[in-house]
């Protein structure tokens, strides 16, 4: 973003006051486009949203590490690290992030929040000995989780992005460069959301033009399909096409370097986004049906990470309308016709929650228009429960809280 030459023509302490209002007002609620855009309107303001992102959003950064599927280790910022002015990182880039909670056997839900033992720390050092970020990136990060979206489910970002200058401690703490990690998360973030603005505006201006007679509801979007269309839209044409587009752009970029990445899918998620498998069979996994005991030693990446945690829900204009709503007339819902209410939201959870569960059982394949209305209640009914084994086995519940009210 350049700034405007209208503000070469005021005094620069105005000028850093009005670009510090306009800061603050995305601050808190879009991080992506405040560290990608805002940050480069001055040296002033890069500066004081760099200082602002250490304190409030680096301790929302957390960082998950698989080993196989039944081992997974949560990092979160060390608090008891020394302090750069004020700041938990060390020498103001890098930062220190220590193990917050390990699951074991995720389809037990065996959770602990302790240290490390002999037998985890034995799991975490060779999962770190395996972590390459050209070939093997068994790593999730979050930004904003419980915080960004109103804390509604699946509405933080989530991405397999690299950790620069990554070193493991000998306390099974790990320390790396945060602004580094922050940026090629949040600039990857931005070019999904370009990639899948324009996806979902074709697919919606090619269901309106097959439908023109099928305007949209009273109270809806105008020139959009309706709501569960645009559900329907984002949850099977473009959550995993758009982020198969920034993975091919991000080995493109990556060509230029000495370490290109390989443009390499598991064989587990070919189901979900449809792309040519890895070689390997993954018998015990095909169905999603396993135990406990499974054999299987491949990381989840980052499809059947998402195709868990991340919901497109909050990617609808209903539920930014119901956002907005719901922080600046709190206590007034009923009193206004265009009101968006909560069993609007609700029903639009789960709705999303029965397109996952057909998509992961069928591939989406055999069924042209996706489920009717009978077959969307009968799936929703059938994996209320959450029992399909895809997310007990990969990531275990404690993270799918879809039938809670957001």
């Amino acid at each position: 973003m350049a700034p405007s030459p209208i503000w070469r023509t005021l005094p620069a302490d105005i000028t850093e006051h009005i670009l510090s209002i306009l800061v603050s007002a995305h601050f808190h609620t879009d991080p992506a486009y405040t560290w990608t855009s805002l940050r480069h309107l001055s040296a002033h303001q890069k500066r004081v949203i760099e200082h602002r992102f250490a304190r409030f959003w680096l301790p929302r950064l957390g960082i998950t590490l698989y080993a196989g599927v039944r081992h997974k280790i949560e990092y979160a910022l060390d608090q008891t690290a020394p302090t750069f002015d004020g700041i938990h990182v060390n020498g103001g880039d890098t930062a220190v992030f220590a193990v917050q909670r390990q699951v074991h056997n995720p389809l037990l839900s065996v959770s602990q929040d302790s240290k490390p033992g002999r037998l985890a720390a034995r799991y975490l050092r060779r999962a770190w000995e395996q972590y390459d970020p050209a070939a093997h990136r068994n790593i999730t990060v979050r930004l904003g989780e419980g915080f960004l979206s109103g804390g509604c489910r699946g509405g933080y970002i989530l991405n397999d992005t690299d950790l620069p200058g990554l070193e493991v401690l000998a306390d099974n703490k790990i320390r790396f460069c945060w602004k580094g990690a922050v940026d090629e998360l949040l600039w990857e973030e931005m070019y999904m959301r370009r990639v899948g603005e324009a996806m979902f505006i074709e697919a919606c201006n090619e269901w309106c033009t097959k439908n023109p007679h099928d305007a949209a509801a009273e109270g809806e979007e105008p020139r959009l399909p309706p709501r569960r269309i645009q559900l329907k839209i984002w949850r099977c044409r473009v959550q995993a096409a758009r982020r198969v587009a920034a993975f091919k752009h991000r080995v493109a970029r990556s060509n230029a370097t000495a370490r290109p990445i390989q443009l390499k899918f598991g064989a587990t998620s070919q189901r979900l986004h449809k792309q040519e498998p890895d070689p390997e069979a993954l018998e015990a996994v095909k169905k999603w049906e396993c135990c406990s005991s499974c054999s299987r030693w491949q990381t989840p990446d980052i499809f059947e990470v998402l195709e868990v945690e991340e919901s497109v829900v909050p990617r609808l204009g209903v539920f930014q309308t119901w956002l907005r709503q719901r922080f600046q007339d709190d206590g007034k819902e009923g009193q206004d016709s265009h009101r968006v209410g909560l069993d609007t939201i609700v029903g639009l959870y789960s709705d999303e929650f029965a397109w996952r569960a057909w998509l992961v059982n069928t591939s989406g394949q055999g069924h042209e228009d996706g489920l009717d209305d009978v077959q969307l209640y009968m799936y929703q009914q059938r994996h209320r429960r959450l029992d399909t084994g895809l997310d007990a086995v990969l990531l275990g519940t404690e993270k799918v809280r879809w039938e809670q009210a957001p």
